[in-house]
């Protein structure tokens, strides 16, 4: 009996020895993922190698590529896939409807980004092109640069600036997301989206209860890229109207 009571001791030791290697792993990986320092089991500090400038360009390269990305789809939305495959729409966008063009990176390190350096960063740009007129929109994502804006429009006054819009829509989506009301209604729409998704009987009811919502509904005014069966209204609707088959799942 004895030694049973000391191999189940052991084990214990041994499991709860494994719990805590496991759980100093995973601190290890997310002070990794956090761009700290690593430490090792002897509790020696090793210092996270500062990143080189060549990797600091590459990041900001990414960046800009991502936010540029992210404008073409904002601004391009409501236009047909097809008609953004065509090689017409391609040429037109090319020579004559160009969306945006993003100011190659600088190292401001050290300098003082106030409205002045901002304005005469963005004035050196555009009077440094071979055509500065092909330039008559500047769109900046941040609130803060507001004061730049009629210093731009006064050196060039051919030139409208104004806010990114897609920039605007992200910081007014987080704030409106930290509100009670829309928190736990967005909290809720994914908890359906995620029960449709993953149990197949309530998806199949609420597919049933959408084309019958189409149906009553009868909305036909949809662009080419929006089409009926592809809205989240109908989705919602049928939702709606299978609740208690949801709420079963639950």
């Amino acid at each position: 009996m004895a030694g049973n009571t000391q191999a189940a001791d052991a084990s214990t030791r041994k499991r709860c020895q494994g719990l805590l290697e496991l759980q100093a792993e995973l601190k290890q990986q997310k002070r990794e993922r956090e761009g700290l320092d690593r430490v090792t089991s002897r509790g020696e500090v090793v210092k996270k190698r500062k990143r080189q400038p060549i990797q600091n360009a590459e990041g900001k390269l990414k960046q800009n590529a991502a936010d540029e990305a992210l404008a073409r789809a904002f601004y391009l939305n409501n236009i047909a896939p097809d008609v953004l495959d065509s090689k017409t729409f391609q040429l037109a966008m090319q020579t004559v409807a160009k969306v945006v063009e993003f100011v190659s990176s600088r190292d401001c390190t050290g300098k003082v980004k106030d409205k002045e350096f901002i304005a005469n960063e963005v004035i050196d740009y555009i009077l440094s092109l071979p055509d500065p007129f092909k330039i008559v929109q500047v769109l900046m994502d941040m609130n803060a640069t507001r004061g730049s804006w009629p210093i731009i429009e006064k050196a060039c006054p051919w030139v409208i600036v104004g806010p990114c819009e897609p920039h605007v829509a992200s910081l007014e989506v987080g704030d409106m997301c930290k509100l009670p009301f829309f928190k736990n209604t967005i909290q809720k729409l994914c908890f359906l989206l995620r029960l449709t998704d993953s149990n197949r009987p309530t998806a199949s009811k609420v597919q049933y209860h959408k084309f019958e919502v189409q149906e009553k509904l009868k909305v036909v005014t949809f662009d080419a890229a929006d089409p009926p069966w592809d809205n989240d209204e109908y989705d919602l609707e049928a939702m709606k109207q299978e609740i208690v088959s949801i709420h079963r799942y639950r």
